[in-house]
């Protein structure tokens, strides 16, 4: 699927969505793509490239505003948005600590940890397990270590961003012990203008905002229909068809005796 769309604050150039590209040097994402327009609207006259950093926040608002006008981006758009670590994952990550005066003895004191199955094992076959990743100094319960946990080894630009946000919003739930954490575009060091940082996140938001309503919209649906099921008129069973009389036979009367 290939969308284009209009930019919000850049009439020089033309954004589109393309489910199909696969662009393994995409900072961001390799779905989202740019181009020159020269104010031609949507006009292509120049082939299309990944979307960097400093246009993203316009990107995705324009995004944003795409996806209220056409259902069918929005439904393709859902799971981009939707990769987000959950709270379970995020707090298995904050429990993952290196313990100094347990596993300074690096014989017998080692451990492993797996983001994917959310364990933590001593058992020495997991050095060689790819799934498990060594407990060590780095790993102290911060905002820090939990990103390095969480985020995958070659998680593009918007899975980070999401990562981080996850974080945050999960350090601000409640009082998690003094953590603190900036907004994600801080955080990740992609900017020190906060203005910018707002920015994004407003933009981030939006199409966060846009998938979740598709989501539970799909869902609604859903619901409705099965009501419907439950509501509608069983069909009467088919009438078992009566059983055949026993055929009686007809005796003839015997005529008086003469």
């Amino acid at each position: 699927m290939l969308k284009k769309f209009n930019s919000i604050a850049d009439k020089q150039h033309g954004y589109s969505y393309d489910s199909q590209a696969f662009d393994i040097h995409a900072p961001i994402d390799c779905h989202f793509r740019m181009y020159d327009t020269y104010g031609d609207g949507l006009c292509q006259h120049s082939p299309d490239w990944s979307v960097q950093l400093d246009h993203l926040a316009d990107y995705l608002a324009s995004l944003a505003q795409a996806m209220l006008a056409d259902e069918e981006l929005a439904q393709n758009c859902l799971f981009t948005f939707s990769r987000r670590p959950s709270v379970k994952a995020i707090e298995f990550a904050a429990s993952v600590k290196f313990k100094a005066g347990e596993e300074k003895d690096w014989l017998k004191g080692r451990r492993w940890f797996s983001a994917k199955e959310l364990k933590v094992s001593k058992a020495p076959s997991k050095e060689h397990d790819k799934r498990y990743e060594e407990v060590r100094e780095i790993h102290d319960g911060s905002v820090n270590s939990i990103f390095r946990i969480l985020v995958g080894e070659y998680s593009r630009g918007l899975e980070k961003y999401l990562t981080a946000d996850a974080i945050r919003d999960w350090a601000l739930a409640e009082d998690r012990g003094g953590l603190y954490m900036p907004m994600p575009a801080e955080f990740l060091k992609w900017t020190d203008d906060r203005d910018k940082a707002h920015q994004l996140r407003d933009a981030v938001e939006a199409c966060k905002n846009i998938a979740e309503s598709v989501r539970l919209r799909s869902a609604t649906e859903s619901l409705v229909e099965n009501y419907r099921r439950s509501v509608a008129p069983k069909p009467e069973a088919a009438q078992a068809a009566p059983e055949p009389e026993a055929a009686h036979e007809e005796t003839e009367a015997t005529p008086p005796a003469a």
